[in-house]
């Protein structure tokens, strides 16, 4: 009868005895078992076997927890660590290749990450932020603002809602300086002995109290609790604060902004980076406030700030805003055919999770953050992917020294550890070499980003406060776990007989799996080569389409801030002085200019129409030299005429402000009536049609526009905010240089600022350049890393045929025929790393190419040059090994054979 031993009862016991005394209990259960089976049969012996086995559960049998198993176990890890520092350095070119790529790989994805949470942590700092909430407002069916969600709110809004609402614990509303009436930025200080100091400011707000106690500002001076309570009263940024003031004390000193006088009542620390709003300044809202405009549901230019209390379920508080707008705006939507919303929005989720119209900051995208997270996570899985293929590479090499250890003992579990020591060590290696590239490219990359993202490695708040050193501890596990435990796994599964008999043979399934893995790798570095192609492009497609009207070589130059009786007369001169030199050919004075925000906004409609079909258009006071400097073609009916009186009644569209309005044609806009509401509703005759012009960058669509004479008096007299100098000839440096010259003589006492329009607009595009070259580097990295692998792998192959390779060019093989023999395998892994690649590669561009009004077409040559790159790139390393190797001195290699 055979013998059916109690595998399970056996393996218990392993599990707890003391490995000392394991052989010979071990023997004595068997014999036990023999004897039990032959008396009583194999169930009843396989139970009393059990009952023997758990009657030595008992101290003195049991495996000991310390003591000299524990040295055992120390002198082991030791052991296993010692043999994976020589492996390294046995074979230091392998070892080079994976902790470069390794190292490569961490740096990047830790860099990436870094803007990662950078991104995530927008307004964070904001006390309470999950409680504090943006009220928004959606409209349909407005021809007048457009059907869209806008970020500003009406203006009664903050304090009726407030009043309504116990569940809203403050409130407060905040709108730019250019939305206010004022639509210049420059602040000026006369001290008591000296001449004016005058700066340009970008983020000008005039706000109340609340703002300072929602958004809980960091005063550095004054009372932050009463600083904005009084009229004309002002508070500044540090910044702003040492650029006017120097060390002169601030607080009680009077500045001019625009043509208000202002108190300054507070200091406040700038806002980190991290917030959607930047503000160099808020002027107390109350300045200009009367009672009647505090009831003004027509102002819809404030942003609205609440603060819920804690606990407040928000959802059922903005289902209770529906009837909130219904009792406030239920006639008004009534009378014009227009529904409105409204909704709390997180403040957090501003940055990334709003696109809404009217924001105040060019906000970033979640989708981009998605995607750069994915590029840093696919870039460290290159860099594992290599580790993996050059470690199972080596498995003919590897093989004997398992058998070896089998032999003498060594169990697949001991096998197991030592190989998973040799991958932390590798992976701790590479960490401490990312810690230097990381180091040495964080100042590059911050000036590249515009925003600090990456502190010193040197700081306490690096390592604990910002959490980076558990990072790191997780890139360095995840990493040795993951890229270790194939290899681990592969390695020590080899059948020691096979190996010493010379039988052992790599299975197909590990080749097959590395070049799964190769073909992975590419295809990553295809789509990510493509989508920084696409991104360039679309860029460049932007930039050298025809706006509409001329760009370069025209010089802006900010007007003068005071206006007096004798600014038209002293402008006249400014523009006749200039057009007397040689390489001026035109001088134009607006209150706008093309590639600007404009928030000179105006209700218009047709005379005959009724309110509800008013739109909403952007404006520019200007004169007859408008049209001829920007070179703006007319369509229909003519220019402005500066001498006629007739015209300065009249005004000029473009062709959407035509279709919106709803004329069959441009040449039945001609002669029309218009109104619009900057004094009242008087009547405006449209003189002519001009050709669409973008006023900003063409990810947006094109807006209607109004081109109004300026006037002797009122809303209309001539005010201008910008001076544009259209420049000709080989030397326009020079005459930017007389134009300064001529402004300071003439305008003496005013801050002279310049800038040429190309650059100004194509500042627009900024983020969009950001995004490309962080793209196209990170791009350029994981390719980089991708080929590491691929020579470490051609390098391995070359190496195994060298016998074959020198026999081979004994008997006159070429250096192609070796490139061929060498090269084949992989290069024909890229290149079905392109046929999987190229359908998901084309999705994913055309998707995000869907978020620009003016996008280019997806023609088949940017994955031709994309397929290109990369497989040149391959070429070039697999030509590189194989050079050197078809070179070698054959006698060198078949002497020791």
């Amino acid at each position: 009868m055979k013998s059916q031993k109690p595998h399970i009862a056996i393996r218990f016991l392993r599990l707890f005895c003391n490995p000392v005394l394991l052989e010979d209990v071990e023997g004595d259960v068997h014999e036990l078992y023999e004897e039990h089976l032959e008396l009583v049969g194999a169930g009843r012996a396989g139970l009393l076997v059990w009952l023997e086995v758990l009657k030595l559960f008992r101290p003195g049998i049991i495996r000991p927890l310390g003591g000299a198993y524990r040295l055992n176990n120390y002198g082991m890890f030791k052991n296993h660590l010692t043999s994976a520092w020589r492996n390294l350095l046995k074979r230091k070119r392998f070892s080079a290749l994976n902790i470069m790529g390794l190292s490569i790989g961490m740096a990047a994805c830790f860099i990436i990450f870094q803007y990662v949470k950078f991104e995530l942590s927008y307004d964070r700092f904001i006390p309470d932020v999950d409680n504090v909430y943006r009220v928004t407002l959606g409209i349909e069916g407005s021809k007048s603002l457009g059907s869209g969600i806008y970020a500003v709110n009406h203006k009664p809004v903050w304090s009726a809602i407030k009043s309504d609402f116990p569940e809203i614990e403050q409130t407060s509303r905040i709108l730019k300086i250019t939305s206010w009436g004022l639509t210049d930025q420059r602040i000026s200080y006369i001290p008591n002995e000296g001449d004016k100091r005058e700066i340009s400011l970008e983020n000008s707000y005039a706000g109340d109290q609340g703002f300072i106690d929602i958004f809980d500002l960091q005063f550095v001076d004054g009372d932050p609790h009463s600083a904005l309570a009084g009229i004309f009263n002002i508070v500044l940024s540090e910044t702003v604060t040492n650029r006017l003031f120097g060390d002169e004390y601030a607080i009680g000193k009077t500045v001019k902004f625009s043509h208000y006088t202002f108190k300054v009542a507070g200091i406040f620390k700038d806002l980190p980076a991290n917030s959607h709003l930047q503000i160099d300044c808020i002027g107390s809202i109350h300045s200009t406030e009367t009672p009647q405009s505090l009831n003004d549901w027509s102002d819809v230019n404030y942003y609205t700030y609440v603060k819920v209390r804690p606990g407040t379920d928000v959802r059922m508080l903005e289902r209770k805003l529906d009837s909130f707008v219904d009792k406030y705006l239920g006639e008004a939507m009534h009378a014009n055919g227009i529904t409105e919303h409204m909704n709390l929005q997180p403040v957090s989720d501003i940055h990334l999770h709003s696109h809404l119209l009217r924001e105040a900051e060019s906000n970033g995208s979640y989708q981009t953050v998605l995607f750069l997270s994915a590029v840093g996570i696919l870039i460290l899985v290159i860099a594992w992917i290599n580790f993996i293929n050059l470690s199972t590479s080596r498995a003919f090499e590897r093989a004997s020294e398992v058998g070896i250890r089998k032999v003498i003992g060594a169990s697949r579990g001991t096998l197991i550890i030592q190989f998973f020591v040799e991958s932390t060590l590798i992976n701790a290696v590479a960490l401490g070499l990312s810690l230097i590239w990381v180091q040495l490219s964080a100042s590059a990359f911050n000036e590249l980003i515009g925003n600090p993202v990456v502190t010193g490695l040197s700081t306490y708040e690096f390592w604990v406060v910002e959490n980076n050193l558990s990072i790191f501890a997780c890139i360095l596990i995840v990493g040795s776990f993951l890229a270790g435990l194939y290899p681990a796994l592969v390695l020590s599964s080899y059948l020691p007989i096979k190996v010493l008999k010379g039988k052992f043979q790599a299975s197909g399934q590990k080749f097959g799996l590395r070049n799964t893995l190769v073909i992975f790798q590419f295809g990553i570095s295809y789509a990510l080569i493509t989508g920084t192609i696409v991104m360039v492009s679309q860029l460049r497609y932007m930039q050298r389409q025809q706006l509409g009207f001329k760009t370069n070589e025209m010089l802006v130059v900010k007007a003068p801030l005071v206006y007096d009786s004798l600014m038209r007369v002293r402008v006249e001169r400014f523009e006749n002085i200039l057009l007397t030199h040689p390489n001026i050919t035109n001088f134009v004075a607006s209150s706008d200019i093309p590639g600007h925000t404009s928030e000179t906004i105006s209700s218009i409609k047709r005379k005959e129409d009724t309110e509800s079909e008013a739109i909403l258009s952007p404006y520019i006071f200007t004169d007859d030299s408008f049209i001829p400097t920007y070179q703006i073609e007319l369509l229909e009916g003519r220019n402005f005429h500066k001498d006629a009186p007739a015209d300065k009644q009249k005004v000029l569209i473009n062709e959407m402000a035509a279709h919106m309005l709803g004329y069959a044609s441009n040449a039945e806009a001609i002669g029309s009536k218009i109104q619009m509401k900057l004094e009242g509703h008087a009547d405006y005759e449209i003189l002519g049609v001009f050709r669409n012009v973008n006023l900003q960058s063409l990810s947006q669509q094109v807006q209607p526009l109004v081109l109004c004479p300026f006037n002797e008096s009122g809303w209309w007299q001539f005010k201008p905010d910008y001076f544009t100098i259209s420049l000709n000839g080989d030397d326009v440096y020079q005459a930017a240089f007389s134009v300064r010259e001529n402004f300071m003589e003439i305008f003496p006492d005013e801050l002279y600022m310049e800038y040429f329009l190309d650059d100004h607009f194509n500042a627009q595009y900024e983020r969009d350049k950001q995004v490309g070259k962080v793209f196209g580097i990170f791009s350029g990295l994981a390719i980089l890393v991708a080929c590491m692998g691929l020579l470490g792998l051609v390098y391995y192959v070359a190496s195994t045929r060298t016998k074959e390779i020198c026999i081979r060019k004994v008997l006159g093989a070429s250096f192609g025929q070796i490139l061929s023999l060498l090269g084949r395998q992989f290069i024909t892994l890229v290149v079905v790393s392109f046929l999987v690649a190229i359908p998901v590669s084309w999705l994913l561009a055309d998707n995000w190419l869907d978020n620009y009004a003016f996008r280019m077409q997806l023609h088949p040559w940017v994955f031709i040059v994309a397929g290109a790159a990369v497989l040149a790139i391959a070429l070039l390393t697999v030509f590189w090994q194989s050079w050197k190797t078809a070179h070698a001195n054959p006698v060198d290699s078949l002497r020791n054979e």
